[in-house]
């Protein structure tokens, strides 16, 4: 195991400490960790039977999630070419964190190659809304 899953691991273990202050140390350690630590806070949220931890996981996973999200938009926003595609990703993540965008990406693809074999052999714009 590697020292920062150790680090990881053991600041998981401190989530059952009542003092507040404590607890707010390692939420704020926790997710400047990023997205990096979500998967063993899922494990160790699994792993647990005390509702407290769970919550105060699940609190420290969605806040990860959140700043990464921020942070991507703020990424989308600066660039020069603003992708819609990639965009609407973007909001989408805000309900849907754990979106496949591969998986959309493949069935867009899928999408476009079956209107594009409908209308290939269209000429007029009306005939081609015809056969979408």
């Amino acid at each position: 195991m590697s020292e920062e899953n150790r680090e990881l691991k053991a600041l998981i273990k401190l989530l059952d400490d009542s003092d507040p202050e404590i607890l707010d140390h390692i939420r704020r350690k926790l997710i400047s960790l990023g997205a990096g630590a979500i998967p063993m806070l899922e494990e160790e949220w699994g792993k647990s039977f005390d509702p407290l931890i769970q919550q105060r996981i699940e609190r420290i996973v969605h806040a990860i999630q959140f700043e990464t999200l921020v942070n991507d938009f703020k990424v989308w926003q600066s660039s020069i070419y603003h992708d819609l595609l990639e965009g609407m990703m973007l909001v989408a993540r805000i309900n849907y964190p754990d979106l496949n965008e591969q998986k959309v990406h493949a069935q867009l693809q899928k999408l476009y190659e079956m209107a594009h074999t409908e209308t290939g052999l269209v000429q007029t714009p009306f005939d081609k809304i015809q056969a979408l």
